[in-house]
């Protein structure tokens, strides 16, 4: 999948419209095109990111504009983003094999602070508390393109033989050999 920024909607432009448009120019099924929430702009017009298989966003974006409605928006590929973890918010790993002790899955993006997020973030300045634990500059939103934490790898997965069995109401090793039709 790719992600694509389409900006430059008139307020009639839909979710469904966009997904339509782009499944459209871009030669895919409309089932495998996923709009975000349409976002409003300082000048007046609206944005969404949208995610598309890789050849359709190359379609849709060597023709550069996106005809929705009556309106023509801008149509621009975005980079490619890096594996982060939602636990600690760091890079070059996931949740499951997060390394850090610490828990920042409950801040806003925005501020860094708790009990609130980031859609409803009265903070005059953003803070990223991910940048200025790492004593980089933190004058931005934790997780956004600006935040570049040094990537730490993950913990060592466990290998398959000492993992744990898995559950089962029957002991495979018990019923070896005996026919299981009931």
């Amino acid at each position: 999948m790719a992600d694509l920024r389409i900006s430059g909607l008139d307020e009639a432009a839909t979710q469904e419209a966009i997904a339509g448009a782009i499944a459209k120019l871009g030669e895919c099924s409309i089932n495998e095109v996923k709009v975000g929430s349409i976002r409003a702009q300082y000048n007046g017009t609206t944005s969404t990111l949208a995610q598309c298989p890789i050849t359709a966003a190359k379609r849709v974006t060597a023709a550069g504009r996106l005809q929705i409605g009556w309106s023509s928006a801008l149509v621009v590929a975005l980079d490619p983003t890096p594996m982060r973890c939602f636990r600690c918010m760091g890079t070059g790993h996931t949740r499951a094999l997060c390394p850090s002790p610490v828990d920042r899955s409950g801040l806003c993006f925005r501020c860094s602070r708790p009990d609130h997020k980031r859609v409803d973030c009265k903070a005059e300045t953003a803070f990223c508390s991910v940048c200025h634990a790492a004593k980089r500059p933190a004058g931005h939103i934790m997780g956004g393109f600006s935040c570049t934490p040094p990537p730490a790898k993950g913990k060592e997965a466990l290998p398959k033989t000492q993992r744990a069995p898995p559950v089962s109401n029957i002991d495979q090793r018990a019923c070896e050999g005996q026919n299981m039709d009931i």
